[in-house]
């Protein structure tokens, strides 16, 4: 019996280990001698109370054989990404941007500048490490105050703002938006990228761009339904979910009323092909629930431009009339 008290507590501290026992060394355990219907509703309930589980049952092989004591498997995600989104999702946040040092000529910065097209840039030390930046607004402010120099470090200003990497990116958010752009740090302290309001906006505009065009879709879909069917037709395919308008149905739902011979003929759309419809609208369910992941990486091309022409398509065919 110490043995089985040793695999419980094993067991109860999440241990994986191999808990070979037998039904009669469990029913032992737990005071009882045969697999009585009383007894056998007994150790059910110590399984329960202690969420653990033999394979293969113990009622479905001989007393003395062995089975398997195990703890009832977690429900788990299928990846364990980071559940916050950090700067260094972004792709300027990993791009190491070109620097000047403090002792280069102000005509290096300024060449760098015109020709990148820059508006500023990080200004370092021979080490390496950012001790502030030079911009057109530093220049021109330096050169107001009578500076008449050909150094970088005459024309810099030291007030840089750097975050880690792992900074969420709410948070950096506000940094970026107050000074223009911010310096990224990798963990071992070296500048790996800038981040500036453009970096911010163009992404945001590349994330929330599948939300609008997914929103249009959809929109369009209710208005193709809207007083083609019998409210009785729409609640069949919501599996006695309670609705009392179109705008209550999910995506799915949608598909699959286009998908029924009898309310697609309902719905009169002659000059649409039924089985080019119904795959577009499984490709962008598909798509939608990438869109539904919030994937940093955004959409693939093809996928943008499938949502776009869809979009596009159904203004066309169905256009709205106010």
């Amino acid at each position: 019996m110490e043995d089985i008290s040793k695999l419980l507590a094993e067991l109860q501290a999440g241990e994986k280990v191999d808990g070979k026992i037998t039904p009669r060394q469990l029913f032992n355990y737990l005071g009882y001698e045969r697999r009585t219907s009383g007894n056998c509703y007994q150790v059910d309930e110590f399984l329960k109370n202690n969420e653990l589980e033999v394979i293969p049952h113990y009622n479905d092989v001989w007393v003395d054989n062995t089975i398997t004591l195990k703890h009832k498997d977690k429900a788990k995600k299928q990846t364990k990404e980071d559940p916050i989104k950090r700067l260094k999702l972004l792709k300027a946040a990993n791009n190491k941007p070109i620097t000047i040092n403090n002792d280069a000529k102000l005509k290096d910065a300024l060449t760098i500048m015109m020709m990148k097209d820059y508006s500023q840039l990080p200004v370092v030390t021979g080490h390496n490490s950012v001790i502030g930046y030079i911009s057109w607004q530093t220049i021109v402010e330096a050169q107001t105050r009578g500076v008449d120099s050909d150094i970088v470090k005459d024309y810099k200003n030291d007030n840089v703002i750097t975050l880690n990497q792992d900074t969420p990116l709410l948070e950096a958010i506000k940094s970026i938006y107050d000074n223009d752009f911010v310096c990224i740090l990798g963990k071992d302290k070296q500048l790996c990228g800038i981040v500036t309001t453009t970096d911010i906006s163009s992404q945001f505009i590349s994330w929330t761009e599948p939300f609008v065009l997914l929103e249009e879709i959809e929109n369009h879909l209710r208005y193709i339904l809207d007083d083609k069917l019998l409210l009785d037709d729409v609640k069949h395919v919501c599996q006695n979910r309670e609705i009392k308008t179109l705008d209550d149905l999910t995506f799915g739902e949608s598909q699959k009323l286009f998908e029924d011979n009898d309310k697609w003929e309902k719905l009169n759309l002659k000059n649409v092909d039924k089985d080019i419809f119904i795959r577009t609208i499984n490709s962008i369910r598909e798509i939608r629930n990438c869109i539904m992941h919030f994937d940093p990486e955004g959409l693939t091309d093809n996928q943008i431009i499938t949502l776009t022409n869809f979009v596009s398509y159904l203004n066309k065919i169905f256009p709205f009339n106010r």
